[in-house]
């Protein structure tokens, strides 16, 4: 689905996302991102925020990751 939102609406912006590495919280991450936002991704499972990193790199997106134990 083609988003109705300008493509870089979010740019210069940073999202912060709990839990953004999987599930929705990645979904959303990963809309942020195409729509011109640096995303810093929190999770507590070092392997999915490292997925999901590689995952939103991928896609041109800027990223920053917090693991918390």
């Amino acid at each position: 689905m083609e988003s109705p939102f300008k493509a870089e609406i979010l740019k210069g912006k940073v999202a912060l996302l709990t839990g953004g590495a999987s599930g929705i919280g990645f979904e959303i991450s990963t809309q942020f991102g195409k729509h011109g936002a640096s995303i810093a991704v929190m999770g507590r499972r070092k392997t999915v925020v490292d997925s999901a990193v590689s995952s939103l790199q991928s896609l041109g997106i800027p990223v920053l990751t917090f693991c918390l134990f």
